[in-house]
């Protein structure tokens, strides 16, 4: 829609450019003209394009908020993942501490180093975790604008702790695919476009039609109508038709009909078409295929994620290291290995959920 704008010029007079409409009043001389675009008129109301554009906007204004709700749950998810694997770091570390201060354990000379390079294997999985944690609790503080001072809670009920059961398959079907903002954006895109050829058929293809009236002191008024069509890129042809009304006269109505010629250098216009623009058919099947790769990720999240949790299962009960503190240790680190394999999945198949959820919730 056109904008609203205003021109003041010193000692000439104001002039005002309104939708289809310029206004223009010479306060010094009196005079007053006022003139009516009437193709824009009739490219605006015949074709609905505000309505079409203010509705693309609000979509993608939508689709916008999504990606930015994405990004900082993202983050969020991350740091509960690292809190959850640090927290099953911390108790493993507490038992061996615990278990290599009694002073009961033997340790034979010719594992000592090795016992130490695995202890020390152990340390750093635990730094790595704790810096992991600074960092992203001072992303959470810049993203979410957290006072250093305020702890940061990150527990959600949004995150999920074991394979949450939910119909996939509402997800793949037309009517929810239709309805989704990013297939709103490129629809009314769609729209928008063929809207805009016959818009700019009224605007360009006709003649330009331009009705005006012009006030000159309060004694006389002209009104008219203005016709302009350009043959090619040099001339131009104008038909003007005035009524011509004087106040002070006694013979006060004239008319008048002229008709010019004229030479420019202006390019006549070329009716444009988009041609990378997708139809209706290949809109959805994009939409389709990006909520499909994404449901696959979850089924994909969900088949490794029982694998590696049978696997933890597995070594939780595994109590088969002999007593031997290096065979205990390397048990642990394997341990470790796969809480932060596990918990990588989860991470992952929480947010590909959320992002189903989201589009859920904005639909």
């Amino acid at each position: 829609m056109e904008e609203i704008r205003a021109y003041n010029y010193s000692g000439k007079g104001i002039t005002l450019y309104l939708p289809y409409i310029n206004f223009y009043s010479d306060l010094n001389n009196r005079i007053t003209s006022i003139n009516f675009n009437l193709n824009d008129f009739l490219a605006m109301t015949n074709t609905k394009l505000p309505f079409l554009t203010e509705n693309r906007l609000k979509y993608e204004l939508i689709n916008f908020e999504i990606m930015e709700i994405e990004e900082k749950v993202k983050l969020l998810y991350q740091a509960i993942t690292n809190k959850k694997i640090l927290k099953n770091i911390e108790n493993i570390y507490n038992e061996v501490e615990k278990l290599f201060k009694n002073n009961d354990i033997k340790i034979p000379k010719k594992q000592i180093y090795n016992i130490d390079l695995l202890l020390k294997q152990l340390e750093l999985k635990r730094k790595k975790h704790y810096h992991q944690k600074e960092i992203l609790e001072m992303q959470l503080r810049n993203t979410f604008f957290i006072n250093k001072k305020d702890n940061i809670i990150l527990d959600t009920k949004d995150y999920k702790e074991n394979i949450h059961n939910f119909d996939k398959n509402k997800f793949l079907k037309e009517e929810y695919l239709y309805n989704l903002p990013e297939a709103k954006v490129q629809l009314y895109k769609l729209k928008e476009n063929n809207a805009e050829k016959v818009a700019n058929f009224y605007r360009n293809i006709l003649p330009r039609i331009s009705p005006y009236i012009i006030i000159n002191n309060f004694s006389n008024i002209e009104t008219g109508v203005m016709v302009n069509y350009s043959l090619n890129s040099f001339i131009t042809m104008s038909i003007k038709g005035s009524l011509f009304y004087d106040f002070n006269k006694y013979k006060n109505l004239n008319s008048n009909i002229s008709f010019n010629i004229t030479l420019n250098s202006s390019e006549k216009y070329q009716d444009f078409n988009i041609s990378y623009l997708y139809n209706e058919e290949q809109i959805i099947n994009n939409v389709r295929l990006n909520i499909t790769n994404i449901v696959y990720t979850i089924e994909q999240l969900e088949m490794e994620l029982n694998i590696a949790k049978e696997y933890l299962n597995l070594l939780e009960n595994d109590k088969n290291y002999d007593n031997s503190p290096i065979e205990y240790l390397k048990y642990v680190l394997d341990k470790i290995s796969y809480i932060e394999y596990y918990y990588s999945l989860l991470n992952e198949y929480n947010y590909n959920i959320f992002r189903l959820e989201i589009r859920e919730k904005f639909k």
